[in-house]
Parts: C-alpha cells; structure tokens; sequence
C-alpha cells in the first residue's frame, strides 16, 4: 500500500476544504486525527482524517491541515468533531 500525505495549508479556510473534501469522500473516510503541539509557546492543532486505500492501486490519503488553528475549543474544532461523530 501506497500512504500520501497530502497538505491542504495552515489556514483557517484550508481546514474548511478538508471538512468538504471528507464530506464528499465519506465512503472512504477511515479516521479522524487531531494533532496537538506547541509552537513558540503558542498551543497549535492540526487537522488530519485518513482515507481508506483505493482499489484499484491501493493508494491510502492522508490529507492534513497543518498547525492553523489554535488548540482550544473553536468553531472549527466543533465543525470537524461533528464530522468525525457522523
């Protein structure tokens, strides 16, 4: 199996791409990933959902927003979590 990360960007607007690109392929969706780190003292997430592999070519995605949002309890967060809860 073939496993890809594939970076959407850091901003706010690029996780409501991952929210929609997981909407139209929850066929696929495997797993939901939050990712927690700290960056020059400022607490920051990142945003992943693993895709299940492609048949044929046994390809696995893995789209990720990286480290755009801020830790914490947000409307974003509450969208992805809502998401992942479906």
């Amino acid at each position: 199996m073939i496993q890809r990360f594939i970076e959407l960007g850091a901003g706010y607007s690029d996780l409501y791409e991952l929210i929609e690109t997981t909407q139209a392929n929850a066929h696929r969706v495997s797993k939901f990933l939050v990712l927690n780190t700290t960056i020059n003292g400022k607490k920051m997430s990142s945003f992943a959902v693993t895709m299940n592999q492609t048949d044929p070519g046994q390809f696995q995605a893995i789209y990720i927003c990286l480290e755009g949002i801020t830790a914490g309890t947000s409307k974003r967060r509450e969208l992805f979590q809502e998401l992942a809860d479906k």
